[in-house]
């Protein structure tokens, strides 16, 4: 038997935490199915037309949810209310970061958008700013710890807008990240 002391709150024990629940609870993200969500062929009619006339000039700083663009929904845990990645979300970004490694996504920019809808309040005025620093950790996460290059990744915040559940807006479907390919060539 191994016994290891940690510090409380260091991360470190947060991981081993999660190490120890039971399999069911964990989440892992599969990054096969994160490369195949963003490949670029997956782009839709209206890209491919755009792309065709010349008119396709996306640079991932702008809402891009009228776009049939490569996406991947991805469930990046957050600490309540803040910026913070927790160890579950850190574990979901390992599996990200292993796919945007891959050969076949070289080269390729994605806009890491922020979908953020507070429990307390559904407005466009308070789930912004959340997303858009949840967009930025993201981001920083991937190219601090896996050297993603920075150019790659462009960070936006959606808010409350484009909902996934448009049925249930307090749902947490509706909170997330969205990996969207703006590459699409």
């Amino acid at each position: 038997m191994l016994i290891v002391s940690l510090r409380r709150g260091s991360a470190l024990c947060a991981l081993a935490a999660v190490l120890a629940a039971p399999a069911a609870a964990q989440m892992f993200l599969d990054p096969r199915g994160v490369l195949d969500g963003l490949a670029a062929e997956k782009a839709g009619p209206t890209v491919r037309s755009m792309q065709q006339s010349g008119s396709f000039n996306v640079n991932g700083s702008q809402a891009l949810s009228l776009l049939d663009l490569p996406t991947v929904d991805v469930q990046v845990g957050f600490e309540a209310d803040t910026a913070l990645l927790s160890v579950q979300g850190m574990v979901s970004l390992r599996s990200v970061a292993m796919a945007l490694k891959a050969p076949e996504m070289e080269g390729q920019r994605f806009q890491v958008a922020g979908h953020y809808v507070s429990a307390s309040d559904q407005n466009q005025a308070a789930s912004q700013p959340i997303s858009a620093r949840r967009a930025q950790a993201v981001v920083r996460h991937l190219t601090s710890f896996y050297g993603i290059a920075p150019d790659r990744l462009v960070p936006f915040g959606y808010g409350a807008t484009d909902l996934a559940d448009q049925m249930n807006p307090a749902s947490p479907a509706n909170t997330r990240i969205e990996l969207i390919n703006i590459t699409a060539q």
